[in-house]
């Protein structure tokens, strides 16, 4: 077993209300330019509760202000947005936050707290899936394809419809791996590496050597 120690991110002190709204205008420019905000929309699903209004938000400052309402994101507490950066793999962000907050640690040395290991898994799976993917995924839960915007919409309607679930992905990985589905059967199948919180020290517990 690896251990590593990580920064644990929950803080006390935070930044001001006016500075973490800049930040927010300038972390949903870069997301919404980069167009991302669908990946976001799945990246949130378990933070997000009210689906509507989930599906709903025509941008990344959209589900800002839902996370702020739903108390998951406030001035004291930025690990959701260094979780965000590291589970999307969105380090060229970093910039813009130190450009704002000079003493933003490093993220990448910021331990993963507030996505689930679940959710890890489904945003690997959808980075991992290519066109021709979506198409025969879309086949095989459709009686005629549907034409998903991207892979994040794919991913949408099949959690939508509890294909993708926790604690229920035994069926799901096992179509995906008889259709030939080699990487996307990876992302939900590998471990990869996850942090947990013990003693306020975090600690990589696994990783998975493919």
């Amino acid at each position: 077993m690896e251990r590593k120690r990580k920064i644990n991110m929950v803080s006390t002190e935070g930044i001001s209300k006016d500075a973490l709204k800049q930040l927010l205008v300038n972390i949903s420019e870069w997301y919404d330019n980069h167009g991302y905000t669908s990946m976001l929309k799945v990246l949130y699903r378990d933070h997000l509760k009210n689906t509507s209004h989930l599906t709903k938000a025509s941008g990344t400052m959209d589900l800002m202000d839902l996370l702020i309402a739903s108390g998951n994101l406030h001035s004291k507490d930025l690990s959701l947005l260094y979780d965000t950066i590291n589970v999307t793999d969105t380090l060229g962000l970093e910039l813009e936050i130190k450009h704002l907050i000079p003493s933003c640690p490093n993220v990448k040395d910021v331990a993963i707290s507030k996505i689930t290991p679940h959710r890890q898994k489904v945003m690997k799976l959808g980075m991992a899936l290519i066109d021709g993917d979506i198409v025969k995924i879309s086949r095989l839960y459709n009686k005629t394809a549907k034409n998903y915007t991207d892979v994040w919409t794919l991913i949408m309607d099949l959690e939508h419809r509890s294909i993708i679930c926790e604690g229920k992905m035994e069926e799901f990985i096992e179509n995906l791996r008889k259709n030939g589905l080699v990487l996307a059967v990876k992302a939900l199948t590998s471990e990869g590496i996850n942090f947990i919180t013990v003693d306020n020290i975090s600690v990589r517990i696994g990783q998975n050597s493919d």
